[in-house]
């Protein structure tokens, strides 16, 4: 089998990395320059690992296992708007219960912020580090010819998965693992929109901006799982959700400006 190269490595580990960086020194400015709370960052942390990789996670697991997964997986357009719905109803539920309860007193509009750093954080961390952290062990079973060993203890089903996931990491192109750095970004920029509009919601009684999340939560989720099933080149998905992003991010960000010039900042 073909060796991982050792620029792959070099952009899986450097994606790692920023992944636990890039929210830390985002709180760590906020705090510095605006003097947000940190209240705000440890619970969007909480807040996305118990609703998204836990909650969510066990309710996919009993649907999915149903005949009605059976359906929604057997269609591509129906499994991106599944998915979408319920990552948008989870997420977003979660992070109002946060900004109604343990936040409530948390009110000034940077904290936020604050909150989207801490619930982006956790989902850069889990879906970009976590991932780049297995694809470096992976690459060094490759690199050392250990393949073959760790294939051997694992059933038949598990090694064919395994074994296309190794094969998959030489073949890669080293920018690729780059290309989820960039996506990771744009999913940061995102919930720290989704944050503004349900900080809004609970926070200043604008109620319908709480849908507004949801709509658009669910909408960039869909659009990429509905592309990615279609199997859209990869460069345009990124940038249509660019699109989406840039939306969402100058929506929040002149609703949050309306508010201040109402006072309400």
């Amino acid at each position: 089998m073909e060796k991982v190269s050792v620029l792959s490595m070099i952009c899986m580990t450097l994606s790692a990395l920023m992944s636990f960086t890039v929210p830390v020194v985002l709180a760590v400015f906020l705090r510095k320059k605006y003097r947000a709370d940190w209240l705000p960052f440890i619970a969007g942390y909480v807040v996305m690992f118990v609703f998204a990789f836990v909650l969510e996670a066990k309710a996919h697991a009993v649907i999915l296992a149903g005949p009605a997964g059976r359906v929604i997986q057997g269609n591509v357009f129906l499994y991106g708007i599944y998915g979408g719905l319920m990552a948008a109803l989870f997420e977003e539920g979660g992070r109002a219960l946060a900004f109604g309860t343990v936040l409530r007193k948390k009110d000034r509009k940077v904290n936020a912020l604050m909150y989207g750093a801490g619930h982006g954080g956790m989902e850069f961390m889990m879906v970009l580090g976590v991932t780049n952290i297995n694809n470096l062990i992976y690459s060094g079973i490759v690199n050392t010819g250990g393949q073959d060993a760790v294939l051997a203890q694992m059933p038949a089903e598990q090694a064919a998965v395994a074994s296309a996931a190794f094969a998959v990491l030489a073949e890669t192109p080293p920018g690729y693992f780059l290309l989820g750095l960039a996506e990771r970004f744009m999913a940061l920029a995102l919930q720290l929109s989704f944050s503004c509009l349900v900080f809004l919601a609970l926070q200043r009684g604008r109620r319908r901006f709480f849908f507004i999340a949801i709509f658009f939560h669910a909408l960039a989720d869909a659009l990429a799982g509905i592309l990615s099933g279609m199997q859209v080149p990869v460069m345009v998905i990124e940038c249509m959700i660019l699109v989406l992003t840039g939306i969402v991010v100058l929506t929040a960000w002149t609703q949050m400006r309306e508010a201040e010039d109402r006072g309400q900042g």
